[in-house]
């Protein structure tokens, strides 16, 4: 999931860098590419903020078991189990990332 996350920062950064490549056309398509730039780098900004989140409590998790459980095996205790509850594909690309939200 890290790596995932660093993706998402790093596409992010990359489509701000393509906001400002295109000097060459007219003033109405440079300021069009600047904008949908501006908008997928927001939307990676988004995933990533979105999949930290839905994913924070298997972090925590997993940094109490390579920390606590992992290091002594003779003390080992069961977890309790852990219940992520994480939303379809589906309903997350409807939700998630719709421009309503940043109308409202």
């Amino acid at each position: 999931m890290r790596r995932s996350l660093e993706y998402c920062w790093w596409r992010s950064r990359w489509w701000m860098e393509q906001a400002t490549r295109r000097t060459d056309a007219v003033c109405h398509v440079v300021e069009g590419v600047y904008a949908y730039a501006v908008e997928q780098s927001n939307a990676e900004q988004k995933r990533a903020i979105c999949w930290a989140a839905q994913w924070a409590a298997v972090r925590e998790r997993a940094k109490f078991v390579l920390n606590n459980q992992l290091s002594n095996v003779e003390t080992q205790v069961p977890l309790p189990e852990l219940v992520v509850e994480l939303q379809d594909e589906d309903e997350r690309d409807d939700d998630s990332f719709s421009d309503d939200d940043e109308e409202a």
